[in-house]
């Protein structure tokens, strides 16, 4: 998976368990077509003698099913052969559609220069609001009990509060958005934890987002936000 994944459970559905790796990637089209086609496109036993392992659909819609495979693939990667759906697709494309075969391999290129910081991650997907408002759900509870904790100790310096960061989100109620991506939080918490013990949700994560998909915070938090934390 990229660096920048995140997990956020609430958003998931019977239909997204196909999407395999890519449910806890940065962008979610996949998700959001098969969410929005219930019964049109569904999984069946994955069989590596049947690449096309899926409910039949429209050609129009297997079409769009294409392109957003494709995009998602410059993004998340390889991680997205982890969907029974996806690959068989690609399985599909590499015997009878060589051409999307070839933007397939392209677009793994491209998401190997995501993966090592070399482009930034496109911010354009329109379910990053509802991601947002869930990380924000999830920051709330955990931003105030890390700030009291830290604020009754005795010794308030950088090195204490990475340390309460890192003991928070190893408590069994740390929230999957912390507890799933530790390595990730502590990269980022680790360059001005007592600046970022002082943010609000909000922003914290909208900051988060920017370090990890390499845009500035500004920009992100535009891309990102809902009309209510515009």
């Amino acid at each position: 998976m990229p660096a920048y994944s995140f997990y956020a459970p609430e958003l998931a559905s019977p239909h997204l368990e196909v999407l395999g790796a890519a449910i806890t990637g940065v962008n979610w089209p996949c998700s959001a077509m098969l969410k929005s086609a219930p019964g049109e496109i569904g999984p069946r036993s994955p069989s590596l003698n049947c690449p096309s392992s899926f409910t039949p659909c429209a050609p129009k819609l297997r079409d769009r099913l294409d392109a957003i495979i494709l995009i998602q693939g410059g993004i998340t990667g390889a991680g997205l052969h982890a969907s029974n759906v996806v690959f068989a697709r690609v399985l599909s494309w590499e015997r009878d559609a060589r051409e999307k075969y070839g933007a397939w391999l392209r677009a793994l290129q491209k998401a190997g220069k995501v993966h090592t910081r070399r482009k930034a991650v496109p911010l354009s997907d329109p379910f990053w609001s509802e991601v947002k408002r869930i990380a924000v759900e999830q920051l709330e509870p955990f931003m105030r009990r890390l700030k009291e904790r830290v604020e009754k100790s005795r010794r308030y310096g950088k090195n204490e509060i990475i340390t309460a960061f890192e003991e928070e989100a190893n408590h069994p109620d740390s929230p999957p958005l912390i507890k799933h991506n530790l390595a990730l939080w502590l990269r980022f918490y680790r360059r001005e934890p007592e600046e970022y013990l002082h943010r609000s949700p909000e922003t914290l994560f909208d900051e988060f987002v920017a370090f990890m998909t390499m845009h500035k915070a500004p920009y992100t938090r535009k891309m990102i936000s809902s009309p209510r934390y515009k």
